[in-house]
């Protein structure tokens, strides 16, 4: 579902078909929870999905349910593509895997908001206007689609001295930068289309890290690491691999 998101054709109906089933399978497990016949934790996701209502007592229709439950779900599994970003960058700026190597901490998640920043994932995203408004001299009907350039944004030079580099020194923050850097989107999580997972996604880069510099040793093959931008969602073309994957003693 996440690979063949930005394409068309026949990828494209087949990830809708998965995606289809996927709604079903959960929405028998949301059954199979109200009815009793599924017994899970009080605290997990498909439980509190779930048993949720609404301030009139109304619980979620099964669709609706498992669209919730996969909006957990599904971008956990996607911000892979990011940790698969930050070993190329650890590969490639091999000074930073030393640091982290050797314990420091510093400057880890400065290291995972540049891998945000620089490398590319879905490049844009969209939305149709609510109401016509104008905005900087442009106009905007009701209806008329809007796409947010969000690696072309990340990547401005009136935003980010030498955009093109990767230089974890900057010290982004998705909490201090607004409109600027807007790997996910922009402005507050509440109010506008920031992700609301954001906090999650840098921590857990940050933990893969620390995963690939002092948990396990490996080695990283000759391999076509070129990243194209006219692919949707982006990754290095031989997808990054490594091999001689080994437990670090201690």
């Amino acid at each position: 579902m996440v690979e063949n998101a930005g394409g068309i054709g026949p990828s494209t109906m087949l990830a809708l078909w998965r995606r289809r089933r996927t709604e079903r399978t959960i929405g028998e497990l949301v059954r199979r929870v109200r009815s009793g016949a599924l017994d899970l934790p009080a605290n997990s996701p498909v439980r509190l999905v779930s048993e949720y209502v609404d301030a009139e007592g109304m619980p979620l229709d099964l669709a609706s349910a498992a669209v919730e439950i996969i909006n957990i779900i599904r971008p956990v599994v996607a911000i892979g593509r990011f940790i698969m970003f930050a070993a190329l960058a650890l590969h490639q700026h091999h000074q930073w895997y030393d640091k982290f190597a050797a314990g420091d901490d510093d400057g880890l998640e400065a290291f995972a908001e540049e891998v945000r920043r620089l490398y590319p994932f879905f490049p844009f995203i969209g939305g149709r206007a609510r109401h016509p408004f104008e905005w900087k001299g442009y106009r905007f009907g009701k209806g008329d689609w809007v796409l947010l350039d969000l690696h072309g944004t990340n990547n401005d030079r009136r935003l980010f001295v030498e955009p093109d580099q990767f230089i974890p020194e900057r010290g982004l923050s998705w909490k201090t930068h607004g409109f600027d850097f807007i790997p996910h989107g922009g402005g507050d999580p509440a109010t506008t289309h920031r992700c609301p997972g954001e906090a999650v996604t840098v921590a857990l880069i940050m933990e893969a890290v620390r995963l690939l510099t002092r948990s396990m040793a490996y080695q990283v093959p000759d391999q076509d690491m070129t990243v194209s931008l006219a692919r949707m969602p982006a990754r290095p073309k031989s997808g990054f691999r490594i091999d001689n994957v080994r437990r670090k003693p201690g």
